[in-house]
């Protein structure tokens, strides 16, 4: 990261997509990428924990392919994966839409939610068909 921009290979990154052989997306990984337009996350993320996509203010579609909803770990209001950008769009798959949207919670030290919480993004989650 430069300047709150991604770079791989000297080429500015706006549409980023994780690799498969990733299981985790870790604490602050792309914070503040201003860069990033659109992400790619794919069936093999179990994880994304905490600011992880927070502050990208560019961020506008987030393709979020796992049937089994990853598992977002929401600290508060300042805190959040995702960031909350006016038209931003999480498209997850139409047949686990509901599992997404699923309320759940677990409270852990210092009230920290560790489940799927990704009941915080409902207005922006659409269900998505995924070739």
């Amino acid at each position: 990261i430069y300047a709150n921009d991604l770079y791989l290979n000297g080429a500015l990154v706006t549409d980023l997509s994780i690799p498969d052989n990733i299981t985790e997306i870790g604490y602050h990984a792309f914070y503040g990428c201003s860069s990033l337009a659109s992400v790619t996350i794919h069936e093999n993320i179990t994880s994304i924990k905490r600011s992880a996509f927070d502050e990208c203010s560019n961020l506008a579609k987030i393709y979020c392919k796992p049937t089994t909803p990853p598992a977002i770990q929401h600290f508060n209001s300042d805190e959040s994966v995702f960031p909350f950008n006016s038209g931003m769009k999480i498209y997850v798959p139409r047949e686990a839409y509901d599992a997404y949207m699923q309320y759940e919670y677990t409270s852990g030290i210092g009230g920290m939610t560790t489940q799927a919480h990704w009941y915080y993004y409902e207005s922006y989650v659409e269900p998505y068909d995924f070739e």
